[in-house]
């Protein structure tokens, strides 16, 4: 059984490198990630150490100008499910791309992704420098949701990139890992 993870997806117009953490009270009890996306769309998951039943709000500051900040209005609680396939069910109305869990990650982690039909898929990693690590093509795949576990264990800690391309959707996201 594993733990399901939690996705925090936040629009804002922020621009540039931003951090959020969740705050148990007024204290920060994680920083979650910080991303710097190019549409406004920030994305995270929420850290395993999170302890269920806590009350949390989300804060995103700005790492440019830490006077520019957004918070939630109301305390939640985070209650945790065993299988990360159960929020990966049915078929997606659009194309996603999904941040890859755990991250950061110490030699593999799984990359989610979304078809709301039929498509022919390709899955290509990248290290910082744009060398090509992995490519995985498919002919096609049905819609809905589908993972790969991408073992990195002989490669050195570092930032990763992996690109989606599913018929004319090209979508890339960042993952760390840290040995």
């Amino acid at each position: 059984m594993t733990e399901q993870p939690y996705f925090i997806t936040w629009k804002d117009n922020l621009n540039g490198n931003v951090e959020i953490v969740l705050l148990k009270g007024d204290n920060i009890d994680s920083i979650i990630d910080s991303s710097d996306p190019s549409d406004g769309s920030f994305t995270w998951i929420i850290p395993s150490n999170i302890q269920p039943g806590n009350e949390y709000k989300i804060r995103i500051t700005s790492r440019d100008n830490i006077e520019i900040f957004d918070e939630s209005d109301e305390y939640f609680s985070i209650n945790r499910t065993t299988e990360v396939e159960d929020v990966f069910s049915g078929i997606p109305d659009t194309y996603e791309l999904i941040q890859n869990y755990p991250n950061p990650f110490n030699s593999s982690t799984k990359i989610y992704y979304g078809l709301p039909k039929e498509s022919s898929i390709e899955i290509i990693i990248y290290d910082v420098l744009g060398n090509l690590l992995v490519v995985n093509r498919n002919e096609k795949q049905a819609a809905g949701y589908h993972k790969i576990e991408f073992d990195a264990s002989a490669l050195p800690s570092g930032i990763y990139l992996y690109r989606l391309q599913a018929d004319s959707f090209v979508e890339t996201k960042k993952m760390v890992l840290l040995k």
